[in-house]
């Protein structure tokens, strides 16, 4: 007896197992750039399937040809499963593009540096074999340095023409964000334009355009744009050395700290702007470094209070304290958790939370910073990037710049004597 006709493929398949299957080609022809026809509003001629009768005007995604100047619209086509597909990926991408630009900047930065893992990924070599940190991950995700970003952002880093005690840096945001870091030396800085946020160990603090910034050696922060205009600001690094015989000379202790980091004296913020705008054009050393240090005498004495910043008491400080010691003489090389437990004498859990308690970092990061500023160093001294890179034990050029970029707001190559 002869076997019924078996009924087509599409008429026992479940419908939505067609619309996966419709999706999916969609994706693959979104991939291998098939442009779809833009769709107009015209009615669909008769006998096209899937049109219902009538034309449904859409917004051009990503896969659609926008008709230029002169160009007529292109006739409505069938809605096959393929263009339903491309247009659905074509919105989603549009919906995550309106997010990542409405997102606000404050909350961008509201978890400085993502989680400790940011840091702990560019310790290693495998991120930077295998690209940048994935976009969705907090302050982590690769945020455009200054010369990627939108027009008119720029960042210059410089040392002082009068010698290496003093780094300068000169540069104005706008959705660019600092992860969370520390610096060694002395930072002041005067903010021109907009206004910088920052989020720190006491919380969120914002410094307006006229106010200037004052920030301890060692102060973990980060630094993001509090005003929908970014912000444009000059910052001094000054050397502690520096700041400490300056200190003894005008206060008579080299020991001082400061502590505001908003601070507003309108008389010292134009004379430090005007400091710095003769650091760019300074051609003779003697009156380049008299500018500076008549600038930081009168910082320290308007504003620095002598002694030490009082500091929550700890009574496991030893153990933090010699692993620190660790990674500042082994800074190059491979360190273990459990090396710097034995060097403690501490539990491994235990030293990563009092570590982190005494210096604002966990271990890794404050090694991946001590591994940056030595960095900084080289290249302001004009050793080239790649040099600088095997040199500092990061895993490849690549991946100093991409640390450049989070600590700094440069590239290396913008990094220069």
């Amino acid at each position: 007896m002869p076997q019924a006709a078996r009924p087509a493929r599409a008429a026992v398949l479940p419908r939505a197992h067609r619309l996966r299957r419709r999706e999916r080609a969609g994706r693959r022809d979104q991939r291998r750039g098939v442009r779809l026809p833009a769709e107009a509003g015209a009615r669909a001629g008769p006998g096209q399937r899937g049109a219902r009768g009538r034309g449904r005007a859409v917004a051009a995604g990503p896969g659609h040809h926008r008709p230029g100047a002169g160009q007529a619209a292109q006739v409505h086509q069938p809605r096959t499963g393929r263009a339903r597909g491309a247009d659905r990926a074509g919105a989603q991408g549009a919906g995550a593009d309106r997010r990542g630009a409405d997102e606000p900047a404050d909350r961008r930065a509201a978890v400085p540096g993502g989680e400790d893992g940011e840091e702990l990924r560019d310790l290693g070599a495998g991120e930077a074999r295998h690209g940048a940190p994935h976009p969705g991950r907090g302050l982590g995700r690769p945020t455009p340095g200054p010369e990627l970003t939108a027009e008119g952002e720029h960042a210059r880093l410089w040392a002082a023409p009068g010698g290496s005690q003093v780094e300068l840096l000169a540069a104005r945001f706008e959705r660019f964000a600092f992860d969370r870091h520390s610096h060694e030396q002395l930072a002041v800085g005067v903010i021109e334009q907009g206004a910088e946020g920052l989020h720190m160990a006491g919380g969120k603090v914002v410094i307006p355009a006229g106010q200037l910034v004052v920030l301890n050696p060692g102060q973990v922060h980060t630094g993001f744009a509090a005003d929908e205009s970014g912000w444009r600001y000059r910052m001094f690094y000054f050397d502690t050395a520096m700041v400490a015989e300056l200190a003894r000379e005008h206060l008579g202790t080299g020991d001082v700290w400061f502590p505001d980091t908003a601070v507003r004296d309108a008389a010292l913020f134009d004379r430090l702007r005007r400091v710095h705008r003769e650091q760019e054009h300074a051609d003779d050393p003697l009156t380049a470094e008299s500018l500076l240090l008549g600038g930081l005498g009168a910082v320290l004495h308007r504003h620095a209070r002598t002694g030490r910043a009082a500091s929550p008491a700890s009574a496991g400080r030893r153990g933090p304290a010699l692993a620190r010691q660790l990674l500042h003489d082994r800074w190059t090389e491979p360190v273990t958790v459990a090396e710097l437990s034995a060097a403690a004498g501490m539990p491994r859990a235990s030293l990563i939370t009092a570590f982190r308690r005494e210096y604002g970092l966990p271990p890794h990061a404050y090694l991946l910073r001590l591994r940056a500023n030595r960095a900084r160093r080289l290249l302001l001294a004009g050793q080239r990037p790649a040099e600088v890179a095997a040199a500092t034990g990061f895993a490849d050029q690549a991946h100093l710049t991409r640390v450049c970029k989070r600590y700094f707001g440069v590239t290396p190559g913008a990094i220069r004597p």
